[in-house]
């Protein structure tokens, strides 16, 4: 079992560093980069605001709470199947995947959007979260928390 969880890991791993490479010389190597037998999802990237809106960087709608809501969306699915199984492995594997997506994140940010929309971009961090408000992260831990407690008595 434990062959199988660090094969995963190190496939993870080489994901991460795929793309971050691709990301990092995008413009060096295009035909690499934007290849569709290669890499279908960097060639198809929709992260915040590249979406091709003729009004620039897209803040409307889950954008306005969360500055990457596919994500969000991943992370919670993770931590919900994981709890609803009751999982040891998802459990423990749910750190690491939000510090993959982080990872991520900061990637995609540095390399495409933030560069594609400077200044606009600067001042949609400041006041968007990456992966959404603190009081929705307190209250669905605070959740997990009581159905946990109420688990156990």
């Amino acid at each position: 079992m434990w062959a199988i969880r660090t094969m995963l890991w190190v496939v993870l791993g080489g994901l991460v560093g795929v793309d971050s490479l691709l990301l990092r010389h995008r413009k060096k190597y295009p035909r690499l980069s934007e290849s569709r037998t290669f890499n279908i999802a960097l060639k198809q990237r929709k992260v915040v605001g590249l979406q091709g809106s003729p009004d620039g960087l897209v803040t409307s709608h889950a954008y306005r709470y969360f500055r990457h809501p596919i994500y969000t969306g991943i992370l919670w699915t993770a931590l919900g199947l994981a709890l609803l199984t009751r999982n040891p492995d998802g459990l423990l594997i749910f750190p690491a995947l939000f510090l993959v997506y982080l990872t991520l994140t900061l990637l995609e940010e540095r390399r495409d959007v933030g560069a594609t929309f400077g200044e606009e971009y600067q001042v949609y961090r400041q006041t968007t979260r990456m992966f959404g408000p603190a009081w929705l992260w307190s209250s669905i831990l605070a959740a997990i928390l009581l159905i946990a407690i109420s688990a156990w008595i």
